[in-house]
């Protein structure tokens, strides 16, 4: 393997709620691996300190109400809850800025408090297959489509802070993790898969694995224009589906099966009834079959 020099690989910008971050892919003699760095541009170093005041005033003020409506959580519901009362808060230590500015503001508390923190602008990077979280003693770590393995610059707190995400995650789709089941498999909101391990079932701390999925499903157009698959290969799976062969997809980890049963899906006759049993959805079937 070639090393590479020192230096920008690659940059682009993100939007997440009208926060603005600057992604630099940057290689430096002291790593071993490229470097994915985010830098948020409209929030100062100065505004930060006085949006973590409010945070902890926040915090301060509602910590009952907040137990209390996670109780009966619902991502979504708790954010519009305590959205107002955030407004009230920036409104005294930002009484000049616009409405505009205001709710990036308050998307930025409500992010880093109320939500899965700087994990969330990661989750909105369509250029990254993997978010890795191995403890809270090394960076997080992702994996990009033209740059492979990286690692970043978002260091968690502490292992309580990874397991609070992963509470948060289980509860989005009815599931647990203790000490007594420590191995969660679920999904976020968007569709992409998680994993999430505790102590001492992992041995150096808390960890959690988000596989993204791509925000358009994978077509046989694309499998074919990629040489994933032959003309003849397509040609005689989509006769096996209209002839209702048993058909059985195996592989590694990682390894395509379930893009590949995706592609498959849109084979399937729009007057079939499908039954899908996952215990982690991961399928996009065509929209007829809703």
């Amino acid at each position: 393997m070639i090393p590479l020099k020192p230096g920008v690989l690659d940059s682009y910008q993100l939007n997440v709620n009208d926060i603005i971050i600057d992604v630099n892919i940057q290689v430096k003699d002291e790593e071993y691996v490229p470097l994915y760095v985010l830098t948020i541009t409209n929030i100062s170093p100065t505004t930060k300190i006085i949006l973590n005041k409010i945070r902890e005033e926040f915090i301060t003020e509602h910590i009952k109400d907040i137990k209390t409506f996670v109780s009966n959580y619902q991502k979504r519901s708790v954010q519009d809850e305590f959205k107002d009362k955030i407004f009230n808060l920036l409104s005294k230590y930002f009484p000049h800025a616009n409405r505009r500015t205001m709710n990036m503001l308050a998307n930025f508390v409500i992010q880093q408090n109320l939500g899965l923190g700087d994990i969330e602008i990661l989750l909105k990077d369509d250029s990254l297959e993997e978010i890795v979280i191995n403890n809270a003693d090394e960076p997080v770590w992702v994996y990009h489509r033209r740059h492979g393995w990286l690692k970043t610059n978002i260091l968690l707190k502490d292992e309580g802070r990874i397991r609070h995400y992963c509470t948060m995650i289980g509860r989005d789709v009815g599931k647990e993790l203790t000490l007594l089941s420590p191995l969660m498999d679920a999904r976020l909101a968007t569709g992409d898969r998680v994993n999430a391990t505790l102590q001492p079932i992992s041995s150096k701390g808390n960890t959690i694995t988000i596989r993204k999925f791509s925000v358009r499903p994978w077509t046989i157009t694309d499998f074919l224009k990629d040489n994933t698959l032959s003309y003849e290969g397509a040609a005689f799976i989509w006769m096996a589906v209209q002839h209702e062969l048993a058909t059985l997809i195996s592989g590694g980890t990682a390894s395509g099966k379930t893009s590949m049963l995706n592609v498959l899906s849109n084979f399937l006759p729009p007057n079939q009834r499908i039954i899908s049993i996952e215990d982690t959805r991961e399928l996009t079937l065509p929209d007829s079959f809703h």
